[in-house]
């Protein structure tokens, strides 16, 4: 036996060579070969969710399947709508349940008196599709308010036509006679240190009615005269009706109230108008102006 020979070899060996029967053992070594497959290795790569983006990973830019790839979350889709109504909003998430929790925030601020003016980017109606709801305002809100509310204009009588002074219980009057046309002129002075952003003035009338029934329609008409804070103004020649409703149903000697829609004014303006009566409407008694004042308010 070759002394030389190594047994771990891939060379073959004769043993009719040797002189007589021996035991070995022979070692042989076999190599498996791994071989690339679908089994073993990524081929191609894509995703089935919009929010996980495959790319390729020396263009960023260019979606890819196989190579060397970029995986990217995107989550764009997940802004919805920026005007939502509600006052309700995610604040915790409950690692426990994976659930968002909610609770109320202040949508938004909306003025419950007209001595409050409110400013913002952004309003929505109170009810929503009702032109006629107060505006609810979002974002940074401006607040201001005229701390002296309503303002009360005293009147000043300019002229009566028809219209006679009258007492009854001890309470003064002007008195509007039946079956004859009359009127009377009156005053109110806005302040000029007026400080109510956007004023508007309603006129409030107490009427009194000496006989039962239905107290007739009364006409008002008015104008501004401006103060002329920049140059020489030409005085206003025409007035402007005033809309009021003045009817009622009453009692012999009972009143009501009555108040105008809002009329434009500016703080120095004096304003002038007519209250008057007309001989042929269906009141058989006498109308008695008890009280007119001007209410300034806030817009």
């Amino acid at each position: 036996w070759p002394a030389d020979l190594d047994t771990g070899s891939s060379e073959s060996v004769s043993v009719e060579a040797c002189p007589r029967e021996l035991d070995f053992t022979m070692r042989v070594w076999f190599t498996k070969m791994t071989f690339l497959t679908d089994a073993s290795s990524v081929t191609s790569l894509i995703s089935d969710d919009d929010r996980i983006e495959v790319l390729c990973e020396t263009d960023p830019d260019t979606t890819a399947r196989t190579g060397a790839l970029l995986l990217r979350l995107a989550l764009e889709f997940l802004v919805g709508e920026s005007d939502e109504r509600g006052w309700l909003a995610f604040k915790t998430f409950d690692e426990t349940t994976n659930k968002f929790n909610r609770g109320p925030v202040a949508e938004g601020l909306y003025a419950l008196t007209g001595n409050v003016t409110l400013t913002s980017p952004q309003q929505t109606k109170l009810v929503e599709g009702d032109e006629e709801s107060a505006d609810v305002h979002h974002g940074p809100i401006g607040i201001e308010v005229d701390t002296q509310g309503d303002r009360e204009l005293s009147l000043q009588i300019i002229r009566l036509n028809g219209v006679t002074e009258e007492f009854f219980r001890e309470t003064p009057y002007l008195g509007y006679p039946d079956d004859e046309a009359n009127n009377a002129r009156f005053k109110f002075d806005v302040p000029s240190t007026l400080e109510v952003a956007t004023p508007k003035m309603r006129i409030r009338l107490r009427i009194l009615g000496r006989a039962a029934g239905t107290l007739p329609t009364l006409t008002l008409t008015g104008r501004s005269i401006p103060r002329p804070t920049a140059g020489a103004l030409e005085l206003p020649d025409t007035d402007t009706p005033i809309v009021i409703d003045t009817t009622g149903v009453i009692g012999a000697n009972e009143y009501i109230e009555a108040e105008s829609d809002q009329i434009d004014v500016l703080a120095g303006d004096m304003f002038v108008f007519t209250i008057a009566r007309d001989d042929a409407d269906a009141y058989s008694g006498e109308v008695g102006i008890l009280q007119a004042v001007g209410i300034i308010q806030a817009e």
